[in-house]
């Protein structure tokens, strides 16, 4: 992948002395680690759920927040630093995730998240070698909970965010991150110039997030920390710096994957909010869609903060769907508005499939109630619990997001860097790998299968089928090339759809070129006896064509598997990055009805050819019963027509004339 940042390669050469010189402070045993589990506390920011104080000098302060990993899959962290004064604001944060396991090492092969203040993104770098430290190939952080930000306060002091959500196992060469077990991370702090240069700061933490989550869970905090809600850094404070300058901007997608709603947004990888005005734009009617079990909670907030937020909580055990007014961080704050001011409709709570599904209806301005905004931005805040029953959060953030507004032309031209941005093509592409997979593959296959009921055409609709799925195989893999060569950022092969692409095509050209070189019939000697059937069908073959027509059928089959394996892939990913319906489930219903249609086909055919057996065992017995009588009669077993006297009576001699 090609990157640039404002520097260029001294920027680059910049950041390899930083790590180099963080990793053989590491080694040396300097950096100072600190022990979450030992001194976590409840964080100070609504949208996390712990943090652990890094470091204090006087009035600066470096703190590290983070959610409890959601359902084994990803975590959320924010790297926050205040500095004095503008002299000694961050130019840049970064934070690695070490390979060392000392637990104070950043070994060859650490994965790091930088953000820089001056060109405003936050990326995910590996540290290669000692003297090769490069961006990822593939940038997947999750770009909704992705930012670095700077804030100005009053008294002169700066406070600058990082803030990231990524899987704990992106790609196989990633550095993971342990749901359960120690995990290593190392800081940086950069100074006011914004390059990526020299550190001024930097230090290590170790945090078991399992542990920390059982610890919260039952009201305990670290043993070394103490529970405070002061305002020491970005919090729900009152003076300090209000949340919604931090909280991230989500785009809507137009149209929503959900039938009957308009929008939608991912809230979290697991978690998904649909939505349509109704009412004459009155009302909202919206779907939060979890992918776990559990309570969830959609809402609004006055500043990003859960104290003073109204929200909309659905308790699956109770079957409730109520407004609830967030009085403070504790469950017993959290209490049902007046029944005067529940005026929800069309309320549901329901589970199925380990997702929890959560629908209402709401008027957006409503008498002593934060409003939900038709047009411009609204502060929302979600959660979603650990049990059915109102309790500690999972996970929980807020966001802001313009509800009238849709992202779909922002998702396709942006999404991955630009890497999707040609949709057409991307669309004729999949058109001719349906062709080629769904219909000429199964297709060629068929008729070999079911030769008998056209046994003079079957090679000629065989070979056709086959050579056409070649030609549309060839065609969609130029059409993704052309598409990919096109993108802001081109990657080609960076991802297994792209390898097993190249792969079909590659065994399709065997293929077919083996089809057309298939050796010729046995011959064989009409006076010899007929060779005996195999007793098994795993035997090897004694023939050339007998191994080729092993190799042709089983090849046939494996490239059907993994064609339809790629059309399903591919269609994951156009929906993915084009934000489409999910259209997945036609492909299922179709190969799943071509597959019975088969199986009825055949079972015919086998029953047809039971009812001819039949017959002919009759006709069969019929002769042999008329034969016995002949022969109780003494006439023999002539197949001779015989005829007695009384029987030629009446037959009149043909005469024939002068030829």
């Amino acid at each position: 992948m090609m990157f640039s940042w404002r520097g260029g390669a001294t920027g680059a050469a910049c950041l390899l002395a930083l790590l180099v010189r963080v990793a053989h402070v590491a080694h040396a045993g300097s950096v100072e680690m600190v022990d979450a589990t030992q001194k976590f506390v409840k964080s100070t920011e609504s949208t996390f759920d712990h943090m652990v104080v890094l470091e204090v000098f006087g009035a600066e302060e470096t703190t590290l927040h983070w959610n409890d990993v959601i359902a084994g899959e990803t975590v959320t962290m924010r790297l926050v630093h205040t500095s004095v004064d503008a002299q000694t604001k961050a130019g840049w944060l970064g934070l690695a995730i070490s390979t060392g396991a000392s637990g104070s090492t950043m070994d060859v092969g650490s994965d790091a998240m930088i953000g820089l203040i001056s060109t405003k993104k936050v990326l995910k770098y590996n540290i290669k070698t000692q003297s090769e430290v490069t961006p990822h190939d593939d940038q997947t952080l999750i770009a909704s909970n992705t930012q670095i930000t700077q804030h100005a306060h009053d008294d002169g002091r700066f406070t600058t965010v990082l803030t990231f959500e990524k899987k704990l196992k992106d790609a196989p060469d990633d550095v993971p991150i342990q749901a359960k077990g120690k995990n290593t991370f190392l800081w940086a702090i950069g100074d006011a110039s914004g390059a990526l240069g020299m550190h001024t700061e930097r230090g290590g933490v170790e945090i078991n997030f399992e542990t920390v989550a059982d610890l919260a869970s039952q009201g305990k905090e670290g043993a070394g920390g103490t529970s405070t809600d002061d305002d020491r850094v970005i919090s729900d404070g009152e003076d300090i710096v209000d949340l919604d300058d931090t909280l991230p901007v989500l785009n809507p997608t137009c149209p929503s994957i959900e039938d009957g709603y308009d929008s939608m947004v991912k809230l979290t990888s697991g978690l998904s909010l649909h939505w349509s005005f109704v009412n004459g734009n009155k009302s909202v009617k919206m779907k939060a869609i979890y992918d776990g079990t559990g309570w969830v909670a959609i809402g609004v907030t006055p500043n990003g903060s859960m104290i003073g937020a109204e929200a909309v909580i659905g308790l699956p055990d109770e079957g409730t769907v109520q407004k609830y007014q967030l009085n403070d961080k504790s469950t017993s704050s959290v209490t049902p508005l007046e029944k005067g001011q529940d005026t929800l409709k069309g309320t549901s709570i329901t589970q199925a499939n380990g997702k929890t599904i959560l629908q209402f209806e709401k008027i957006l301005n409503e008498s002593g109630e934060l409003a939900i905004k038709a047009k411009g931005e609204t502060l929302f805040m979600y959660a979603v619990g650990n049990t059915n029953t109102l309790s500690y959060h999972k996970h929980r953030g807020a966001v802001r997001m313009d509800l009238s507004k849709c992202g779909e032309d922002k998702k396709k031209t942006e999404n991955l860097d630009g890497l999707y941005k040609q949709k057409n093509l991307w669309a004729a592409h999949g058109f001719c790998a349906t062709v080629a997979w769904a219909i000429l593959t199964p297709l060629a296959i068929s008729t070999a299968w079911f030769r008998t009921l056209v046994p003079s055409s079957w090679i000629y609709i065989h070979v056709f089928s086959q050579v056409m799925s070649f030609s549309f195989t060839a065609i969609a893999v130029i059409l993704a090339v052309t598409a990919m060569s096109l993108a802001d950022n081109p990657r080609h092969f960076s991802h297994s759809h792209h390898w097993v692409g190249v792969l079909i095509l590659i065994l399709a050209s065997f293929q077919v070129i083996g089809g057309f070189l298939r050796p010729s019939v046995d011959r064989r000697d009409p006076y010899d006896p007929e060779p005996e059937p195999r007793s098994n069908w795993y035997e090897l073959p004694t023939s050339p064509r007998e191994l080729w027509h092993m190799t042709h059928r089983g090849l046939g089959i494996t490239l059907l598997v993994a064609g339809l394996w790629q059309l399903n892939n591919g269609l994951a990913l156009f929906m993915e990055n084009f934000r489409t319906k999910d259209s997945r489930s036609f492909l299922y219903v179709y190969v799943g009805l071509f597959a019975c249609s088969l199986v009825a086909l055949k079972m015919w055919i086998l029953y047809d050819e039971y009812k001819a057996t039949r017959g002919i065992e009759a006709v069969s017995l019929t002769m042999t019963q008329q034969s016995n009588a002949n022969q109780r009669r003494g006439t023999g077993t002539s197949s001779t027509l015989n005829m007695n006297h009384s029987d030629m009576q009446g037959l009149v001699p043909v005469q024939f004339g002068n030829m």
